[in-house]
């Protein structure tokens, strides 16, 4: 059943560290960051660019942050909707192990909040400001399966009017969600990234999402079809945005 009035939020959080007036260049193909202790050398997968998210192997690098704080898609989000909705009653649904720390802060804004314990929460180190901002990210396996608690536990989530599903990284928590849009159980809109193969994205999470939000340069790695777009797209809304 249906629980009235209720939004839900689920992705992944990260604990976010900041590196203030480190730099990062690129040679040979390695990403160098120099930061105030030294010179860290990373192996990229991925262009770096400002606006880039690139996974590297983070060791050695996060010891220098000078502060960390919660991120990600779905913390972000419900985050910036609890400053203009903060009586609205919202559950939030965590792909990572349970923490302490974030569950506290959670509550703190009377959050109702579940843990699927499919990783540790991921770190990412964030350079830069908002027009030159290069985020370094822990890689991240995707799970392939879940197990009935789990399962259950997207259950308590889809009893929600809406759900926001932002940057979810596993296609069996992308799957039941659909499945419940499907069943009108409840309306999803999805912020998706190159993290879901561009096949699964348009079976599953186009045909019954109402709403789809991504970027410019992620658009091209969903959108190679255009045919298969449009036809799975067609009640759907889609909105884009230029950059990262």
């Amino acid at each position: 059943m249906r629980t009235k009035n209720v939004l839900g939020f689920v992705g992944n959080a990260s604990r976010d560290h900041y590196l203030p007036g480190a730099r990062v260049v690129v040679r040979n193909g390695r990403a160098l960051v120099q930061c105030a202790s030294g010179v860290y050398s990373l192996s990229a997968l991925g262009l770096v660019r400002p606006g880039a998210k690139i996974s590297v192997d983070l060791r050695g690098l996060l010891a220098q942050s000078a502060r960390t704080c919660f991120g990600g898609g779905a913390f972000n989000s419900l985050s910036a909707f609890k400053l203009i909705a903060p009586e609205m009653p919202v559950r939030y649904l965590d792909s990572g192990a349970p923490d302490r720390e974030l569950r506290s802060k959670l509550e703190s804004w009377s959050v109702a909040t579940a843990f699927l314990g499919l990783r540790e929460i991921p770190a990412n180190v964030v350079l830069g400001k908002r027009d030159d901002k290069v985020i370094f990210k822990s890689p991240i396996h995707a799970a392939s399966i879940l197990d009935q608690a789990q399962t259950a536990k997207v259950g308590w989530l889809t009893r929600c009017n809406s759900v926001l599903a932002n940057s979810v990284k596993d296609p069996p928590v992308m799957a039941h969600l659909a499945a419940a849009a499907s069943r009108r159980d409840m309306r999803l809109y999805a912020v998706l990234t190159n993290s879901l193969l561009p096949g699964f994205v348009c079976d599953t999470a186009f045909p019954w999402s109402t709403g789809v939000f991504c970027s410019w340069d992620e658009a091209a790695h969903l959108f190679r079809n255009r045919n298969n777009y449009s036809r799975r797209t067609e009640n759907a809304r889609v909105a884009l945005r230029a950059g990262g």
